[in-house]
């Protein structure tokens, strides 16, 4: 997993991985995100679209399970310390029964007890489509 580049890079680095694009060909939606959350929302559903994907965000609270998944998928982890402004973005999967977390920030001080949600990446289909 690419490591961030600056401090406020984390859902750049985290999309690389998850979604096999090239670092460089991601926008930095964190200053998008700076200005207003939704600004930096429809930016990103914007360049999701184009790639033919949509997200599903889900809020996590401690104790409820984590999502099933079949299959090896990664999802996009929200962290968030009460005492910081902004979210932090990590990358994580569940194993049998285990969810792991990589964490693109070196040194970083978040743990799985910051999780505030997790977002899934799947693409744009219609119903003729699936069927």
């Amino acid at each position: 997993m690419i490591k961030q580049k600056n401090d406020k890079d984390c859902l750049q680095c985290c999309l690389s991985e998850i979604l096999e694009i090239n670092y460089e060909d991601i926008p930095e939606f964190y200053r998008a995100y700076m200005e207003s959350s939704d600004k930096g929302n429809k930016l990103f559903d914007s360049w999701l679209k184009r790639r033919g994907l949509q997200r599903f965000f889900m809020e996590f609270t401690k104790g409820h399970p984590f999502p099933y998944c079949s299959g090896s998928a990664k999802f996009l982890g929200e962290l968030k310390k009460d005492n910081r402004k902004h979210s932090h973005a990590v990358v994580l999967w569940e194993e049998d029964g285990e969810v792991y977390m990589e964490d693109p920030k070196i040194n970083s001080d978040y743990t799985i007890d910051d999780l505030q949600g997790v977002e899934i990446y799947f693409p744009i289909k219609t119903i003729k489509e699936i069927l």
